[in-house]
């Protein structure tokens, strides 16, 4: 695989002190060829991603930050054929990923990041594709599903081919159990799986077959009651269900049948009150949710005092709510998106208190929707991608906390009008830099990488390692500064 560096340009934002290097690695180096870099994950200071060079298919590669460290790791299915690498995770400092070679179907895979070291755990279902799904990390291990021919299961693997095994046939037989929605509370982690009395239900387990134990029958039956976890607070976990009576509600469960409870009936009666988007934030669990009267807005648990209020009614024009999504805890404040009827889906914040609570920055006017997606936190910024306007398309854009440190940063040679032309691009961050996929140029949607190098090097040290190009000169207060390859 042929990997060229098309860009570096140091950005100069904010201020003097603010620096930014956007770099662009051209993997798939076909005239307008896409890459697709997706499933990007850091591990042991570099980036995996799936991703297709035009030559091989879609395959596992990696990236160090470098033109040369970018690269292609193995041709898993072998010529133009792909090998669909998906679910990447860190185990240690190698990772655990789902492909298929071609041969043996879709099974787990493991790769330290070179060729040799790239290869099959385990062949889980001889018969077919085992499909693992799901991997959740757990005392250095990792929880998933799978089937080996017996149903989708609950399995564990500690990197090794003897290590990786199946936990429990919660659902006997050639049926699936399922088990999802992991999370870990007081050593043990919790999910939702389907026997073959009790339907989709709450479970726990401690990797172990006999540890691995139901807690309780939420909506009796087969029915099951659609859990979906919410989060961790004062070692209990709350979680949404339907019991058959409520709706889906707010529950919590301190690990125990009778210690498992509904918390706060927010639609009264058989209703559903629509819980999503749930995030911890000082103490208290965040989420959108509907009374039924105020529509779809943001909500927020106190479970010292068993307090659950919507903490403000963001659009009071429009029945349906605001639809507050991407909630994300940024300098002890949360930022989210939220639609109040007037100037459309736009970023917001709050300290956790109604009056505190406000449209942070109108980024779209004229009631048109910058729909800001894709939040993350890196180098004491808050980024995220967001659209100016229908004819400006989506671009990255980052904030310090203030209206005025608010600001759309790009490549200073950004021909495309819509970079960052799906809806949630994936922003992950590796070694210290910012990777995602974009199409700047001519280059297609390849991998792209920005670097805040703020006070890490002087322009002078820069000018002396390579050719560049400054502009534009004379300077209105933003200049750009662009290297030679």
């Amino acid at each position: 695989m042929r990997i060229s560096a098309f860009m570096l340009i140091m950005l100069f934002a904010f201020n003097s002190k603010a620096q930014y290097v956007f770099r662009g690695f051209d993997v798939n180096s076909k005239i307008n060829g896409n890459c697709n870099p997706s499933n990007l994950t850091a591990c042991n200071g570099k980036l995996f991603f799936a991703a297709d060079d035009g030559i091989h298919g879609k395959e596992l590669c990696m990236s160090d930050g470098t033109p040369a460290g970018t690269k292609l790791v193995k041709d898993i299915n072998p010529g133009a054929a792909t090998s669909s690498p998906t679910n990447i995770i860190a185990l240690g400092n190698k990772i655990i990923f789902t492909a298929n070679d071609g041969t043996n179907g879709y099974e787990i895979w493991i790769s330290d990041g070179s060729a040799v070291g790239t290869v099959l755990l385990k062949d889980i279902n001889p018969l077919g594709s085992s499909s693992p799904t799901g991997y959740y990390l757990y005392n250095s291990m990792l929880l998933f599903s799978a089937n080996n021919n017996n149903g989708n299961e609950l399995w564990v693997t500690d990197g090794t081919f003897t290590g990786t095994q199946m936990i429990k046939d919660i659902y006997t037989g050639a049926s699936s159990s399922d088990p999802s929605g992991f999370m870990t509370m007081s050593g043990k982690v919790y999910f939702k799986a389907t026997d073959a009395t009790n339907g989709d239900e709450l479970w726990s387990t401690d990797g172990t077959t006999g540890g691995t134990q139901f807690i309780k029958d939420i909506k009796p039956g087969l029915g099951g009651s659609a859990i979906v976890m919410a989060g961790i607070l004062y070692n209990k976990l709350y979680f949404a269900a339907d019991d058959g009576i409520a709706g889906t509600e707010l529950w919590v469960t301190d690990g125990t049948a009778v210690g498992t409870i509904i918390f706060r009936d927010i639609y009264t009666g058989t209703n559903t009150s629509a819980l999503a988007n749930f995030v911890v934030f000082n103490n208290k669990l965040f989420f959108s949710a509907t009374d039924g009267a105020n529509g779809t807005e943001l909500w927020a648990a106190d479970t010292t005092s068993i307090s659950t209020v919507m903490l403000k009614d963001i659009n009071s024009i429009a029945s349906t709510g605001s639809f507050p999504t991407n909630l994300t805890v940024y300098n002890n404040k949360l930022y989210f998106a939220a639609n109040d009827g007037i100037n459309g889906n736009e970023l917001w914040v709050t300290d956790g208190t109604m009056s505190g609570t406000k449209i942070f920055n109108n980024i779209a006017t004229s009631n048109v929707s910058s729909d800001p997606a894709s939040l993350i936190v890196y180098k004491n910024h808050l980024y995220f991608t967001a659209s100016k306007s229908a004819s400006t398309g989506r671009h990255l854009w980052v904030t310090d906390g203030s209206a005025t440190g608010t600001i759309q940063i790009n490549p200073a040679k950004a021909l495309n009008t819509n970079p960052l032309n799906v809806s949630a691009p994936q922003l992950t961050i590796s070694n210290g830099t910012l990777f995602f996929p974009a199409n700047y140029d001519s280059t297609g949607e390849e991998l792209w990488s920005m670097k805040d190098t703020t006070n890490s090097a002087s322009v002078a040290g820069i000018v002396q390692i390579a050719n560049c190009t400054i502009y534009p000169n004379p300077s209105n207060g933003t200049i750009n500064i662009q290297l030679s390859n």
